[in-house]
């Protein structure tokens, strides 16, 4: 596990225990979201943070005239304040990626990546939502995505794991037993 990996796991349980405290989970991940979606639309924000030369205090006073603009509850000014403060406000992405990992755990949601040769149908769509839900045990939220190149069926991915049910890809795994064979 790599170090911003670890510095992100510590801070993500942190924060989580901090908003399941005060009840304001969704709306303190949705803040996270748009914070962190921000540094990333502005390219001389995102240098500014990710800066080594600029100071903790400098880098902390634009975070307070952002959580500031961006109304921001005092529990996630605290929270980006120390980041901040403790210089890992490059973690940032890690660390949100964390508690949503952590957020998706707590409340028993599998994201779940589908990549379909055409849109799914609404019918196709709770199917497939249903028969995972029931394999994984758990919620599924799934994140379509079309891409005319499979051919056909859908490629999906739990996790890091995927299941290739593409045209394409059954194409690829026949002409592989063909050359195995000769």
């Amino acid at each position: 596990m790599s170090m911003k990996a670890r510095v992100a796991k510590r801070y993500s349980k942190a924060l989580v225990a901090a908003v399941q405290e005060e009840g304001t989970l969704e709306s303190e991940l949705a803040f996270l979201r748009s914070f962190c979606e921000m540094t990333h639309t502005s390219d001389e924000l995102s240098r500014f943070f990710l800066n080594v030369t600029v100071k903790a205090k400098q880098k902390a006073e634009m975070v307070k005239a952002l959580c500031e603009e961006m109304k921001a509850s005092d529990l996630m000014k605290r929270f980006l304040l120390l980041l901040a403060a403790k210089g890992r406000l490059d973690c940032l992405d890690e660390i949100q990626s964390a508690v949503i990992e952590r957020v998706n755990k707590i409340q028993n949601i599998t994201d779940v990546s589908i990549v379909s040769s055409k849109p799914l149908s609404d019918d196709s769509r709770t199917g497939v939502a249903t028969a995972l839900s029931e394999k994984l045990s758990s919620k599924v939220r799934l994140q379509e995505q079309v891409d005319a190149s499979i051919w056909g069926g859908a490629v999906v991915r739990v996790g890091s794991t995927v299941y290739d049910g593409s045209l394409k890809g059954k194409m690829k795994r026949l002409r592989e037993e063909l050359v195995k064979e000769n």
